[in-house]
């Protein structure tokens, strides 16, 4: 799929911290993991910038916390993730339809506050 000019996405449920060091067989750059429980920080502790990462928001904080509470944990994944490329803000696994619309703004104003990173 690589050798073809493809990019790997993979969607990776449920917590895959432990098994992140396996991906580095995989090329370097060639895709990104979609990530829904993963301890991010030793995640990107354990592949560095070989993949790009995204996700891991919690539905559940999307869905029941207060757009600051959302803003916040938005602005720490971007923080730990994010340096130099590399990271893509989404959910975990899903977004669900009851997500208050204000928190998707939330999400939007921490990615316009933390700004864009090129590699």
């Amino acid at each position: 799929i690589v050798a073809a000019g493809f990019k790997v996405c993979a969607h990776l449920d449920n917590d895959w911290t432990e098994n992140m060091s396996y991906m580095l067989e995989l090329p370097k750059h060639s895709g990104f993991f979609h990530l829904d429980q993963a301890d991010l920080p030793r995640v990107r502790a354990a592949i560095g910038d070989h993949f790009c990462l995204m996700g891991n928001l919690q539905p559940a904080i999307t869905v029941g916390s207060s757009p600051e509470v959302v803003y916040k944990k938005t602005m720490e994944l971007i923080e730990c993730c994010g340096k130099d490329g590399g990271y893509i803000v989404a959910t975990g696994c899903e977004a669900p339809a009851n997500v208050p619309v204000a928190n998707y703004y939330a999400m939007k104003r921490a990615i316009q506050d933390a700004g864009y990173f090129k590699r």
